[in-house]
């Protein structure tokens, strides 16, 4: 369970000028989209793959927590949540997915962002946040995108730094059992028309929403605890709770108008607890 009962967040967003004034931010119609799910830019109306596309304004409207959300908005393509594992993902596209995280079995809907591979599905629920649109390819993609494509790829891009413009944005939240989140972004053009910085980083963490050590329904059997009364071996703390946080910084440099260059790096840290689970080992001789 992800969600809190209740929550609070805030949301700020500064954008400057290489002079320092303030610049308003509008909302640009889009007259055309272009996609690379073919390794190269496209425009999406003459891509010959059956491909769905989300863009930043529409992730920024419906405000999803992760990138399964926006699997309502794409046809044939579902995203879960892995029972007992807070990050693990579960997508299936034309009916071809996975449910569990046996290193033996690979999942056959692949997850790109910027073109790196997120070979473990319990890291693929991706937050949303600081994303430029997020590309879901359906149908085998072997050839353009590698093995555990069978059922399809989900390319997910990051924003590019901005040259020549100062942009700051700031995210936090608080909601119940300890859920909490904060998420930053700074844009920031070191010279002029040349050189541009782009820093994300996010995390979120909660305390979970089980007891260590409470009795479950019918189980019974439990050895008595010495911790405020509670049934059970534990000690009564919660337990399950998510320790995710995720980072990356750009570079763009762009000497003359023929030349470009992107420099990233990223990182994903998972350190959230596994959910708590019921041991039905029956008690007597032999089981302590």
């Amino acid at each position: 369970m992800r969600s809190a009962k209740f929550a609070l967040s805030a949301l700020a967003l500064i954008v400057f000028a290489a002079d320092g004034s303030a610049v308003a931010q509008e909302n640009n119609v889009l007259d055309e989209i272009f996609v690379q799910a073919t390794r190269r830019v496209t425009n999406l109306q003459t891509t010959p793959i059956a491909v769905s596309v989300v863009d930043a304004r529409t992730i920024d409207t419906m405000a999803p927590r992760d990138i399964g959300d926006l699997s309502v908005l794409i046809p044939n393509f579902s995203a879960a949540r892995v029972t007992s594992f807070a990050n693990a993902a579960s997508f299936a596209m034309r009916g071809v997915g996975m449910n569990n995280i046996i290193v033996y079995f690979e999942a056959p809907v692949s997850v790109l962002v910027d073109d790196f591979v997120i070979t473990s599905v319990q890291t693929q629920l991706l937050d949303t946040f600081d994303i430029e649109q997020v590309e879901v390819l359906r149908g085998p993609q072997g050839t353009l995108f590698g093995k555990n494509t069978t059922g399809g790829a989900i390319n997910v891009r990051t924003k590019r730094p901005v040259l020549n413009e100062m942009e700051a944005e700031a995210r936090a939240g608080y909601g119940s059992y300890g859920s909490n989140w904060i998420k930053g972004m700074v844009n920031i053009p070191l010279v002029q028309d040349k050189l541009a910085l782009r820093v994300v980083g996010s995390y979120e963490a909660s305390d979970g929403y089980v007891r260590n050590g409470s009795a479950y329904g019918p189980i019974t059997g439990f050895a008595p605890n010495k911790h405020q009364g509670v049934s059970g071996t534990g000690g009564g703390e919660r337990t399950g709770g998510l320790d995710v946080f995720s980072g990356r910084a750009k570079m763009l440099w762009t000497p003359n108008d023929n030349f470009e260059a992107l420099f990233q790096v990223e990182i994903i840290r998972d350190n959230t607890d596994f959910e708590a689970t019921v041991n039905e080992t029956p008690a007597g001789a032999g089981f302590v």
